[in-house]
């Protein structure tokens, strides 16, 4: 979101504070000319900022996981999908569950992500008061939740004596 400024103030001449810029502020509403001299405004930098989240989301799973690869494993090992052919139906039913799955978790971090954007948007609360975006509430959930299963794991070798005498 914030390339275009950076690499706007590294063409010489170029106004860092141009009108064109402000499309890509996510805390701000842009105002666009319509019909009849009227205007009217749209929050262009959340809509930008919530289509990359959901493109990246995208990229990121099917990066992770490899329908084809994950099939090929499959057959190699002589294991199946009940219900499902090994080979290329396995392939497309992966990538069928990818997809779904990948949707709502895209919706849900769009959604997580925007929270705060709109809350400033709709004047609910002042923008000065919010100190963590929905990005970084995403990343501080995500570090709760391995610190969550790190301590999980740890616990898990130990008997009960152990843990309640501190001996961790």
């Amino acid at each position: 979101m914030m390339a275009p400024s950076v690499i706007a103030s590294f063409i010489s001449g170029a106004d860092t504070n141009a009108e064109w810029l402000k499309i890509f502020s996510s805390s701000s509403m842009v105002t666009m000319p319509w019909f009849n001299n009227t205007t009217w405004q749209m929050p262009w930098g959340l809509l930008i900022y919530l289509t990359l989240t959901v493109l990246f989301t995208f990229f990121y799973a099917n990066l992770q996981i490899n329908p084809t690869k994950l099939a090929e494993n499959f057959q190699k090992n002589g294991s199946y999908i009940p219900g499902i052919r090994p080979g290329n139906e396995t392939e497309r039913y992966v990538k069928k569950v990818l997809n779904r799955v990948t949707c709502i978790g895209a919706i849900a971090l769009g959604l997580i992500a925007a929270l705060p954007i709109v809350l400033v948007l709709t004047k609910v609360v002042p923008s000065s008061s919010l100190a963590l975006g929905g990005t970084g509430l995403i990343i501080v959930v995500g570090v709760c939740l391995e610190v969550n299963n790190q301590i999980d794991g740890l616990l898990a070798g130990k008997s009960f004596d152990e843990v309640s005498q501190g001996g961790i």
